[in-house]
């Protein structure tokens, strides 16, 4: 009887994760878009590789991609202070407004909505 009910219990709680995770919505355009701004902040641009919409990588390969990315000068993002100032989400499209530093500067991303994962279809930094 009381394997009967482990198995049960099992069963039950393995059907509720999966449920769970399929009902996942997945990061919000709001977190990529900050998510992306850090990762610029912190030169990390495998992790940018991976945010970018493949219509804006053009073909290029990941490890081609970041050699360019890394010999090219980019505008100084201070990490500490990325947080969204807003959002407009229209249908599979976003725009966020992401602050990058202490001075009230603030950068531009761009989203699309791609087989259910938000990515970014272009960044565009404070005026210098």
């Amino acid at each position: 009887m009381t394997i009967a009910i482990v198995l049960i219990l099992v069963v039950a709680l393995g059907l509720a994760v999966v449920i769970a995770v399929a009902r996942d919505p997945g990061p919000t355009p709001v977190d990529v878009a900050i998510g992306y701004t850090r990762a610029l902040a912190k030169r990390d641009f495998d992790a940018v590789y991976r945010m970018t919409d493949e219509t804006v990588l053009q073909g290029h390969n990941r490890p081609m991609w970041i050699a360019e990315q890394e010999a090219r000068p980019h505008t100084a993002i201070d990490g500490a202070v990325v947080d969204a100032q807003s959002a407009v989400v229209t249908g599979d499209t976003a725009r966020v407004v992401v602050a990058v530093d202490a001075g009230g500067g603030s950068a531009t991303v761009a989203l699309a909505l791609r087989q259910r994962i938000w990515v970014v279809e272009s960044f565009t930094p404070p005026e210098t």
